[in-house]
């Protein structure tokens, strides 16, 4: 996954994650990825970049450039980096809905993956609001849900894939090692 803070620190300015680099700067960095690797790239797209017509328009590029998924974070647009702790402030679910929806409906690639990212763990929201906006958003049409957490709680989130609470689930923690994927995901021209 190209993450946010990768890209940048990819760019030559060395700029904070503060949302002072915008969808064309990611854009590119997906794109230079995706031409250098034989493997799925999945783009980091932050809040989707504004509202839903501007989440329309970086799912059409990020599609028409081949990038295998988008992954899109339920924050508010200024958003703050999610491993600062305290200052998290979430959209409403159903302004994110919004955005999974014209996603989804901008999307003619059934292979293209729309992602949801939920941050409510990590602003201290707790686990069922957590869950109830990933229930929301994969009733949307999301294709899968990454949960920002903290290390100390792997085991916790583990027995919601066990007991079947969850069927996917993506865990990125404080020192952004990934856990992909664990249970099915559709098939796609992609090996997960």
């Amino acid at each position: 996954m190209l993450s946010g803070q990768a890209v940048w620190r990819y760019l030559p300015a060395m700029l904070p994650d503060a949302n002072i680099l915008t969808m064309t700067d990611f854009f590119n960095a997906a794109s230079s990825m995706n031409e250098a690797v034989n493997i799925p790239v999945i783009a980091d797209c932050d809040t989707g970049f504004g509202n839903s017509k501007n989440v329309i328009h970086l799912v059409k590029k990020y599609e028409a450039a081949e990038i295998a998924a988008v992954c899109i974070e339920d924050k508010l647009f200024p958003k703050v980096n999610s491993f600062i702790p305290g200052r998290q402030e979430l959209a409403s679910t159903a302004e994110f809905v919004g955005k999974i929806l014209a996603a989804k409906n901008a999307q003619n690639d059934p292979n293209f993956m729309i992602m949801a990212r939920v941050e409510a763990l990590i602003a201290g929201w707790g686990m069922e609001e957590a869950l109830k906006r990933a229930r929301a958003y994969t009733d949307a049409g999301a294709d899968a849900t990454l949960f920002i957490v903290s290390p100390g709680h792997l085991a916790k989130y583990m027995s919601l894939l066990i007991n079947g609470i969850i069927e996917h689930l993506w865990l990125l923690f404080r020192q952004n090692t990934i856990i992909l994927p664990l249970g099915s995901y559709r098939k796609s021209r992609y090996q997960w």
